[in-house]
């Protein structure tokens, strides 16, 4: 399953949350574009609505629907999670995304894990605590994760928790790296990218077509950072995620030369300087999806 998990990054597109409450999932399901969702059983519903989201799941899942995408479900808790991994068919979904995930609760998450006997699901671990802010600590959190005897496609990145932790809401014109949480995303990048993981873009809030330019130039920062997945929260931003976040054909063009040309020192290509020795590992990920 490790092995495959890179895989599935480059699979899930934009990830489209839903609550897990709603009565109309599989239609939902059947219609989406999105490469993934997740069924949310947390901060999109009440904790008065727990019991009656998991029965609509358990509901879902019993007839679950011919689709395209890839699904998960966010567990509120560990205790959710048990939960859900002892349904007779969760195999019917990929995984599960992990919120909140720090040195509080990862152990009681890796328990439930392993007590159900399962290992052919997925995880997305949600970073979205004051652990984002101390790169030591999510270093300590990415060598004990290391030990999860399941998948995991990436880290997520809970913009709206972190900025709520600053005490801040992100007003409709300013991108997510024109704000304090810029540190928290370069934090998780240095921790988990160069051992491995990958990291999915934070969520965009504003959902009217006026906050759709604004959309855009936080999805080029988004490529810049390397991200090829982000969170939607609204159908409306699924096909400019997918578009801008996709792999063009000129990137795959140039990555191919420069894994013909891996053997020179430098080379000249398409108006830029192409270094084997230091864009080799882009051009192997540009590849690597491209085969997906």
């Amino acid at each position: 399953m490790k092995k495959h998990a890179e895989q599935l990054y480059y699979r899930l597109g934009a990830t489209l949350y839903m609550p897990a409450i709603r009565p109309d999932l599989a239609q939902r399901l059947t219609t989406t574009q999105a490469g993934s969702v997740v069924l949310c059983t947390e901060d999109a519903i009440s904790e008065s609505q727990i019991e009656d989201a998991l029965k609509n799941i358990n509901k879902l899942l019993m007839s679950f629907p011919q689709i395209n995408t890839n699904v998960f479900i966010r567990a509120r808790s560990p205790q959710v999670l048990a939960n859900l991994l002892a349904l007779d068919t969760i195999d019917h979904i990929k995984g599960f995304v992990i919120p909140k995930i720090d040195h509080s609760n990862v152990h009681e998450y890796k328990e439930a894990v392993e007590d159900s006997g399962k290992n052919t699901f997925y995880l997305m671990p949600t970073i979205e605590t004051e652990i984002a802010f101390d790169n030591q600590e999510l270093i300590r959190l990415r060598k004990f994760i290391d030990t999860f005897p399941v998948g995991i496609p990436c880290f997520r990145i809970g913009g709206n928790d972190l900025l709520s932790l600053l005490g801040i809401k992100r007003p409709d014109y300013v991108t997510i790296y024109e704000t304090p949480v810029r540190i928290a995303i370069d934090n998780c990048i240095t921790a988990f990218r160069p051992f491995g993981y990958q990291l999915s873009a934070p969520v965009f809030e504003y959902i009217d077509d006026k906050n759709l330019p604004l959309l855009k130039k936080e999805l080029m920062l988004d490529r810049a950072y390397g991200f090829l997945n982000k969170t939607a929260i609204h159908p409306v931003q699924v096909d400019l995620i997918q578009e801008i976040l996709s792999v063009k054909n000129e990137e795959l063009d140039l990555a191919k030369k420069i894994i013909l040309h891996q053997d020179k020192a430098v080379f000249k290509a398409d108006g830029q300087m192409c270094e084997p020795s230091t864009h080799i590992n882009w051009a192997k990920k540009m590849l690597a999806i491209d085969r997906r």
